[in-house]
């Protein structure tokens, strides 16, 4: 009788056991477990560093709207830069870009 109790107690305690342990892996890494809740957090978070990056963005490009919109300078400004403008009587160089690598011709020979 006493080794049944024994056993019982044994057995239940072996049962609880486990189902401890299952719900502790559930809720660690189950479906939404710890471990997703966690990532999600992560990419919260990166989501709002990217909106506000973009929110930023945004209130510069109104800014340089409204400048090209009211502002002759940033006009002139735009025209020079992109479309290398001048006005009259002044002149434009354009300069290759730094990295590009000389001409054939420009190279040195090996002789």
């Amino acid at each position: 009788m006493r080794h049944r109790r024994r056993a019982k107690r044994y057995l239940l305690l072996t049962a609880s056991a486990l189902a401890l342990a299952g719900l502790l892996v559930h809720e660690i890494a189950g479906e939404n477990g710890y471990l997703v809740r966690r990532e999600r957090r992560r990419q919260i978070q990166a989501l709002e560093e990217e909106i506000e990056k973009l929110q930023q963005d945004n209130l510069r490009l109104t800014d340089r709207i409204q400048a090209l919109r009211n502002d002759p300078q940033a006009i002139e400004e735009l025209a020079r830069e992109r479309l290398r403008m001048a006005r009259p009587g002044e002149f434009v160089v354009t300069l290759p870009p730094a990295n590009s690598e000389p001409a054939a011709s420009e190279q040195p020979s090996t002789q």
